[in-house]
């Protein structure tokens, strides 16, 4: 039984370490030329993904009451979630987490835009807070075009890119882990849970 575990174990490792290769065309809210090609085991496997398209407009506006009536408690969480990540020393995993990622990812002709804002000029400025050390870091990098802006006026998320991009899962699967098991994740989880009681 024992034996069997091993193998079990050892051919996951050896199946997480194969590189997993993806080409990629996304935007949003728009859709329609979104698409993934990955590709795995040297080959082996090769498949391309097409993603669902948005919702159309005529039923995303038979939702407004039901965000006004939540709108409040749907703010003072969003305002607790931002205080705890505006503290310095989640600032500071955080950007460390997405440094070691980008490290990690094999990267050819990446583009990439985005524009993010949260609706209020002061949520947004708190969430910048935490975004803006790392979009400055992810637009010097060499071999990638990457740019992320705040919206101060609109609650808005807009994104296009495209490129070419190679990961180990078990790099990533460690990185995620080493993130989510440390002290700082765990004090930051506690914070929330507790303030949202």
């Amino acid at each position: 039984m024992l034996t069997v575990l091993a193998v079990l174990l050892l051919s996951m490792v050896v199946l997480l370490a194969l590189p997993v290769a993806a080409d990629f065309k996304v935007s949003w809210p728009e859709t329609s030329q979104n698409g993934v090609r990955l590709r795995w085991a040297f080959g082996l496997v090769d498949f391309r993904l097409s993603t669902p398209r948005s919702k159309s407009r005529s039923k995303q506006a038979k939702k407004p009451s039901k965000k006004r009536r939540h709108s409040k408690r749907s703010t003072q969480k969003r305002q607790q979630a931002v205080s705890v990540v505006r503290q310095r020393e989640v600032r500071q995993r955080m950007t460390r987490f997405a440094a070691d990622v980008w490290r990690a990812v094999r990267k050819e002709d990446v583009r990439l835009w985005v524009c993010l804002g949260l609706g209020d000029p002061a949520d947004t400025g708190q969430l910048w807070a935490v975004v803006g050390p790392v979009a400055g870091l992810l637009s010097n990098v060499e071999g990638a075009s990457i740019t992320i802006e705040p919206d101060f006026t609109n609650a808005n998320l807009e994104l296009d890119g495209s490129g070419s991009i190679q990961v180990i899962p078990l790099q990533l699967t460690y990185l995620v882990l080493a993130l989510l098991l440390s002290p700082t994740a765990w004090r930051a989880m506690r914070q929330m849970s507790a303030s949202s009681r």
